[in-house]
């Protein structure tokens, strides 16, 4: 079974997650194969079964119960699993300011173990990413302790009715410092969930 769900239902007394066998055979992705036949990397994909497998979790938010409900309708064999080798994972770190496809790129160029896939880079790059960037639990006050390490001014933090940070980066003092001149001027507001 996968540890990500599938499907979610937000009822008026409960939710419910449904999470699928990672090797059901509705699961699988068309192949996609590189037009140059030099960069094709034949490895097998993962074997995939008919099985219905899935995984109901109903939590009901009224009784406080939490309904399971298992569904495998046979038994196969369990996926091959790939571990990434300390190497790659150097690797991975020592390119970090690379996006995933980026360093998956280098790594095939450098001819890698062929059972590697973007997916293990992109899990090993997210982590090493948090590493760097990550300083609480709470998306929040991880933030604010990463600026005041950068000495950022932190303009606005307020919980209520929303909770809501800003802060100067000091980048239009920057570009006056450089003499840009600069007529018109975006503000991004990024959303992110606690």
């Amino acid at each position: 079974m996968v540890n990500s769900y599938h499907h979610e239902y937000v009822g008026q007394n409960g939710i419910s997650f449904w999470y699928y066998c990672s090797q059901r055979d509705n699961l699988a992705a068309k192949p996609r194969k590189h037009p140059d036949p030099l960069k094709h990397r034949d490895t097998p994909s993962m074997e995939r079964f008919t099985c219905n497998g899935l995984i109901k979790i109903t939590i009901n938010n009224t009784s406080h119960v939490a309904e399971l409900t298992l569904q495998h309708s046979i038994l196969h064999k369990k996926p091959k699993k790939v571990s990434i080798s300390q190497e790659v994972k150097t690797f991975i770190k020592g390119n970090i300011d690379l996006l995933p496809r980026e360093i998956y790129s280098q790594l095939v160029r450098n001819n890698a173990d062929p059972s590697i896939r973007q997916k293990h880079v992109h899990f090993w790059w997210s982590q090493f990413v948090q590493e760097r960037y990550k300083r609480h639990n709470n998306a929040f006050e991880s933030a604010i302790l990463w600026l005041r390490e950068r000495h950022y001014d932190i303009i606005l933090n307020e919980t209520e009715p929303v909770r809501a940070l800003a802060f100067d980066t000091r980048m239009l003092d920057r570009m006056n410092q450089l003499r840009v001149n600069i007529n018109e001027c975006g503000i991004d507001a990024t959303c992110m969930s606690p």
